[in-house]
């Protein structure tokens, strides 16, 4: 059984779908999930382009699934999610790992 969770966070005007092919490739190692962010993918918003507000829906989706400790993949702007999102719920983290996020 596997007992790691890990979360994938898509980039900007980005979507789940496009994480489609590295969840099939991480499933016999992870419980693997995916969402889409507000204002992507088909999800509606009405507010403005946000990390917070993206941490939230991380917050949402874990507790939805009743996720208490994972890790995260974010791609790009998913990675400014994940580390916005572990700086206000670091217990709920284990590890995570960006591609593309670039901080200067």
């Amino acid at each position: 059984m596997k007992n790691n969770n890990l979360l994938l966070l898509h980039g900007a005007l980005g979507n789940k779908v496009q994480l489609k092919a590295l969840q099939k490739l991480l499933a016999d190692d992870f419980n693997v999930h995916t969402l889409n962010l507000e204002g992507h993918g088909g999800r509606v918003s009405n507010d403005e382009f946000d990390m917070e507000r993206f941490a939230g829906n991380v917050l949402e989706k874990l507790q939805t699934l009743g996720i208490f400790k994972t890790d995260i993949f974010g791609y790009s702007m998913g990675g400014y999610v994940a580390l916005t999102f572990a700086k206000r719920h670091p217990e709920l983290i284990d590890n995570i790992v960006t591609l593309g996020t670039n901080f200067n």
